[in-house]
C-alpha cells in the first residue's frame, strides 16, 4: 500500500485504520490465515505510525498478494473496503480520522504462465 503527501507541509503521526471490519473480512482470499493477516495487516496495528511524510513524498509497505490460484490468494481481487486515516500537521494541528475505501486491483505479469507467481498487487484509496 502506498500514501502520498500532496499539501504544502509534511503531515506527521499518521495513522491508518480499519473502519469497517465485515467489509476487510469480505476482501480477504482463502489464502488469508491468521499468520498471513498478522503479516499483511500490520499497517492497521495502533502502534503502527507513519511520524513524517513531506510534500510529495511517498511511503510504502507489504500488503499482500492476489494469486491465479485463488486458495492462495491472500484477497480477493477489485474487493474494498473503508479505512480511516488520521494525521497532524506539522504544527500540530489534529485532522479528524478521514474515510477512505481502498481497492485492491491486481495484473497478470507478463512472465507468468497460467498457474505462475503471484499478480502484482495495486492499491487504490478514494475518498
Amino acid at each position: 500500500m502506498r500514501r502520498t503527501t500532496s499539501g504544502s507541509i509534511p503531515a506527521k503521526n499518521i495513522k491508518l485504520f480499519i473502519s469497517d471490519q465485515t467489509a476487510l473480512e469480505a476482501a480477504l482470499g482463502a489464502g488469508a490465515n491468521d499468520e498471513n493477516k498478522g503479516l499483511w495487516l500490520a499497517c492497521f496495528e495502533p502502534s503502527r505510525v507513519i511520524r513524517l511524510l513531506h510534500n510529495g513524498a511517498r511511503t510504502s509497505c507489504s500488503f499482500g498478494l492476489t494469486h491465479r490460484d485463488p486458495r492462495q490468494s491472500f484477497w480477493i481481487a477489485q474487493a474494498e473496503f473503508p479505512i480511516e486515516i488520521e494525521y497532524e500537521s506539522w504544527f500540530g494541528k489534529k485532522y479528524p480520522r478521514e474515510v477512505n475505501v481502498l481497492q485492491i486491483a491486481d495484473s497478470d505479469s507478463f512472465t507468468g504462465g497460467m498457474w505462475g507467481p503471484p499478480k502484482t498487487l495495486a492499491v487504490s484509496l478514494r475518498s
